[in-house]
């Protein structure tokens, strides 16, 4: 189910608008900030993902290997279908700043 929705986002928003990853189940997509409030839109609109489950945030400050210093993290879920979908984008000083989303 998951890769048809990765499928149609790709199809949607172009081949390297985003990269997957998976962690302990948990399929993730990482996108940039510019398009990240997009990328939330449609999943919510176009495919489904109607509740925001979680939204938190990681500081990478001492991770040897980090190139971006904050993570941003937003967890949706489609109530309908149970799928679930990690949205991240990456975050450095001075630009700090993200659309609200809700």
């Amino acid at each position: 189910m998951l890769s048809d929705i990765l499928e149609q986002l790709r199809t949607t928003f172009g081949a390297d608008s985003f990269v997957m990853s998976e962690f302990r189940d948990n399929v993730r997509v990482h996108v940039k900030p510019p398009q990240l409030f997009e990328m939330l839109e449609h999943l919510k609109e176009q495919l489904g993902f109607d509740m925001l489950a979680e939204l938190t945030a990681v500081d990478y400050l001492y991770y040897p290997d980090a190139t971006d210093r904050f993570g941003v993290i937003y967890i949706l879920v489609n109530t309908t279908t149970g799928a679930r979908l990690v949205v991240k984008t990456m975050l450095n000083e001075p630009n700090l700043k993200l659309p609200s989303v809700f």
